[in-house]
């Protein structure tokens, strides 16, 4: 991938308090940041996903960020939160990241969310697996 190191959520969170402190996404490279969420959105169930879309588009319109017009300098194009691809929530979290750092902090707790549901998600993949195999 381009020289690119790939890195997964290291923290090890033990409740939702503790993964909304402990998650800082300004730590994380403009790209190792999309990495993340892409593969973060990709794990966690639909019904979650739009759930996340959702709080993650909510709380850049409430730091009065033109949404609309970042999804369309990015190329996407999508008229609801149901047509955004986790690839396009990765893409707008880069975006954001490199372009208004300022407000990735309020994306702080729906970030914390979705890496805490996708670790979920990977926990109970493996124990069916792990069930299968035995």
């Amino acid at each position: 991938m381009n020289g690119l190191k790939k890195t997964k959520n290291k923290s090890k969170q033990t409740s939702g308090r503790d993964a909304i402190s402990a998650y800082d996404p300004r730590k994380a490279t403009p790209n190792e940041l999309c990495d993340a969420v892409r593969g973060a959105m990709v794990t966690v169930s639909v019904d979650d996903r739009i759930s996340i879309k959702e709080k993650l588009l909510a709380a850049l319109r409430n730091s009065r960020l033109n949404v609309g017009s970042i999804l369309l300098l990015l190329g996407i194009h999508a008229d609801t939160v149901d047509e955004l691809t986790p690839s396009d929530v990765g893409y707008l979290v880069r975006y954001i990241r490199i372009n208004s750092p300022d407000v990735l902090s309020t994306l702080k707790r729906p970030l914390a969310e979705l890496f805490e549901t996708a670790d979920k998600a990977l926990r109970a993949q493996r124990l069916q697996e792990s069930k299968r195999a035995a």
